[in-house]
């Protein structure tokens, strides 16, 4: 049985769950809507959608670090050797720490 076909782990399961989600959600939302405030509902629906929108980017952007990172140090390791792709790629992050150490004041403690 293909993927396709609706296969357990297949692309199909979680179209399927998402549409059932969506059909179980829309009777309560809809009459919420109705009887109260629709502002708030859309706020709220906005927020919801906000969130899973930024963990979403946060958990593309970790996949593609890595293979950006594991990319260029194949590169520089290629052309310069493994310690330059060892330090050109450590190197922003110490940049970042020093910045820190400098520039950020030690909050008050208690407040």
């Amino acid at each position: 049985m293909s993927e396709a076909a609706g296969e357990p782990g297949g692309k199909q399961l979680g179209g399927r769950a998402f549409v059932a989600f969506y059909a179980v959600a829309a009777i309560p939302v809809g009459r919420y809507a109705d009887r109260s405030n629709r502002r708030n509902l859309l706020a709220g629906a906005i927020a919801v959608w906000s969130t899973a929108t930024a963990i979403a980017f946060i958990l593309v952007g970790t996949g593609a670090g890595v293979m950006a990172g594991a990319f260029l140090a194949g590169l520089i390791n290629d052309h310069y050797g493994w310690r330059a792709a060892f330090v050109l790629l450590g190197a922003p992050g110490l940049l970042l720490a020093a910045l820190v150490w400098l520039t950020f004041p030690e909050p008050v403690r208690g407040a």
